[in-house]
């Protein structure tokens, strides 16, 4: 995940459980924060990681697997 999504941009991460009521405090008490980040989080859901969007991307492959293939 942590290669797919930013930190602070698309998401929070935190590695000690502890850190976790700071991190939700902090976004409730800053709405513009929390929409932003949700926002693009979203976005990065949307374009990247639904089924259409991972079937859309090896669309390419695909073609240059057909066009291969004819041309043998």
């Amino acid at each position: 995940l942590e290669e797919e999504f930013s930190d602070g941009i698309h998401t929070r991460w935190f590695h000690d459980i502890t850190d976790l009521p700071i991190i939700v405090s902090d976004l409730l008490e800053d709405e513009l924060l929390r929409r932003r980040i949700a926002n693009a989080g979203r976005e990065r859901v949307l374009t990247a990681h639904t089924w259409f969007s991972r079937f859309a991307s090896i669309l390419p492959d695909i073609d240059a697997i057909c066009l291969e293939r004819r041309g043998r």
